[in-house]
């Protein structure tokens, strides 16, 4: 599937329509969150469950989630890296092989 050279207006604004894919992995993080009965804060532990890649399906940018460490062994997103256009062009190819042999069986 060949993307358009000129992306819409949307997508020069940052409105992208974004496709996640990728591996799936739990990121954990901290939030504050004030009591009612003490005066003071405290860090209430948050997780969810993600994808680690994302590609935008009108232009075709593609992003990978930076991932570190915590000092607990959980891991952390501190952001967004770009892909080079060959990398996500590979994970196309093999979404496509897969979805292949599950049309095959």
């Amino acid at each position: 599937m060949v993307k358009r050279h000129n992306p819409n207006l949307l997508c020069k604004l940052g409105l992208h329509k974004w496709k996640h894919y990728g591996e799936s992995v739990v990121i954990t993080w901290k939030e504050p969150a004030k009591l009612w009965i003490v005066t003071g804060e405290e860090l209430i532990q948050k997780s969810r469950t993600v994808l680690t890649k994302k590609k935008c399906s009108t232009c075709g940018m593609g992003l990978e989630r930076k991932l570190v460490k915590n000092p607990d062994g959980t891991l952390s997103c501190i952001g967004w890296k770009p892909l080079p256009r060959s990398a996500y062009e590979k994970d196309e190819d093999l979404q496509q092989k897969k979805a292949r042999r599950k049309m095959i069986r």
